[in-house]
């Protein structure tokens, strides 16, 4: 085809070429049939889409023609090896369906927009798994879709969306995540307070100021005081010194401490001396708690030495 272009191309140049000759170098006043005539407008019009052709043909490339159809192909072939994987994930077969969801992954965002398409028109169960896929891949491309999975009815699909949407710590999901901390189950909950302590907003630190107040739950507790100190925001300090006097569970104090050491306010350092001052003094008689209770002495003089440094 290309040899053929060329040719032609040639040919209609000569024929161009001779033509002009022929004009410039003919007698004057002598006539000429029209159809032999070319007045200089059209001589210029041909020559214009003379140049315009060689210049085509110049930069035409057939490797870069055969590289489009070739990503094409590769795109088609891609598409039907995501749709697959996403089949195998409700195989029967646990290593089948494991496999799918870890390639899944690895494919990343080209993946995104047909397991979003998926998990809207799927049932339950695929849903909570290709919501926990999503939140692997971390592409910001499936939050919408994930904010509205976690409004599902079923506790699985929203603690992973819930989950899903903390590691890709977008924004936007703040206040979903706000409301989730008020569910009725206690692993959404849980895993709502962490992705809050995921996104670095403010309103996300105040929500889970407002909830630890109310929550019974230690586990939920736990998760939140977690996730403040991950947030390092200041605002926090009043509240955390409150729970470290009021509740008696001592892995709950460790967290509260070591959330307090991530915020790193000074104002907080004596409470903390004086508060490992007299951990010191409660060994426990019972030798099966004594590793607890050292464990909780180390972590509350690593606090007290990071605070220090801030000053």
């Amino acid at each position: 085809m290309l040899k053929k272009t060329l040719i032609l191309l040639g040919f209609t140049i000569i024929t161009a070429i001779l033509l002009r000759c022929f004009l410039v170098n003919r007698p004057q006043g002598k006539h000429y049939s029209p159809s032999l005539i070319i007045n200089t407008d059209s001589r210029k019009q041909q020559e214009e889409f003379l140049e315009k052709t060689v210049q085509r043909t110049n930069t035409f490339n057939p490797v870069t023609k055969n590289n489009t159809i070739t990503e094409t192909i590769v795109s088609l072939d891609s598409d039907k090896e995501i749709k697959t994987l996403i089949k195998n994930l409700e195989n029967d077969n646990f290593q089948i369906s494991q496999e799918a969801a870890d390639k899944l992954t690895a494919i990343g965002k080209e993946a995104v927009p047909l397991l979003c398409e998926t998990m809207k028109n799927s049932d339950t169960p695929l849903k909570g798994q290709i919501a926990f896929i999503l939140g692997r891949i971390g592409d910001t491309e499936a939050s919408s879709a994930l904010l509205c999975t976690i409004k599902d009815k079923n506790a699985y699909i929203r603690r992973n969306s819930a989950e899903a949407l903390g590691k890709i710590k977008d924004e936007q999901a703040v206040f979903a995540l706000s409301l989730t901390l008020f569910d009725k189950d206690i692993s959404v909950r849980q895993r709502s307070a962490w992705a809050l302590g995921e996104l670095s907003h403010p309103h996300g630190a105040s929500s889970l100021l407002d909830r630890i107040r109310d929550e019974k739950e230690m586990r939920v507790k736990t998760a939140i005081v977690n996730a403040l100190g991950n947030l390092k925001d200041n605002q926090a300090v009043e509240t955390l010194l409150s729970e470290l006097k009021t509740y008696g569970d001592q892995l709950y104090k460790n967290a509260v401490i070591n959330a307090l050491a991530e915020i790193k306010d000074m104002s907080t350092l004596s409470a903390i001396i004086e508060y490992a001052d007299k951990l010191k003094k409660d060994k426990p008689v019972d030798n099966m708690l004594k590793g607890q209770w050292e464990e909780s002495i180390k972590i509350a003089e690593s606090a007290i030495e990071k605070i220090k440094k801030q000053s």
